[in-house]
């Protein structure tokens, strides 16, 4: 089954009552809430440490993510062009830690929770660090970062599923 994944709330249509919030081993394109740009691994690359960002939707695979569940209940994000695991860099935990591709290797910085929030969307946690994907700056132009930053309960760090 294939669902969009994260669609931004204005004017979006809403969810089918039959598509869970965050699908488990769905493919889908991750877009922030209020934003046309898309996450997009940079530069197609296929690297370890290939930077996560927006990106105007083009339609290629390195903006389309599998969602896996895993037994902890977290899900891994897996980019659908390179086969790597959306990843916290170095493992970090700090406000502006950069989100990557990396191989999986099975660890905290490559496990991600959707909690949902009280306006109907999701935010996507790291649970090794407690902070969620956010959009640099609350950014919109191409090649604005997604990065781990503390939850703020904005417009920048939520997303939302649809089919």
């Amino acid at each position: 089954m294939f669902h969009e994944v994260f669609r931004p709330p204005s004017g979006a249509p809403t969810v089918p009552a039959d598509i869970p919030v965050f699908p488990t081993d769905a493919i889908g394109r991750a877009i922030p809430t209020g934003r046309a740009s898309i996450w997009t691994v940079n530069g197609r690359s296929a690297d370890d440490d290939a930077n996560v960002q927006l990106w105007t939707c083009h339609g290629g695979a390195n903006q389309r993510w599998r969602f896996e569940g895993l037994t902890d209940g977290a899900s891994r994000l897996i980019n659908t062009a390179s086969g790597k695991a959306l990843d916290a860099a170095d493992c970090g935990t700090a406000d502006g830690t950069d989100i990557q591709q990396w191989t999986w290797l099975d660890n905290a910085c490559q496990r991600w929770s959707a909690i949902d929030t009280d306006s109907g969307w999701i935010r996507l946690r790291n649970p090794n660090s407690g902070k969620v994907a956010d959009v640099a700056n609350c950014g919109s132009a191409d090649g604005t970062d997604v990065r781990l930053w503390t939850w703020l309960d904005n417009y920048c760090q939520q997303w939302q599923a649809q089919s």
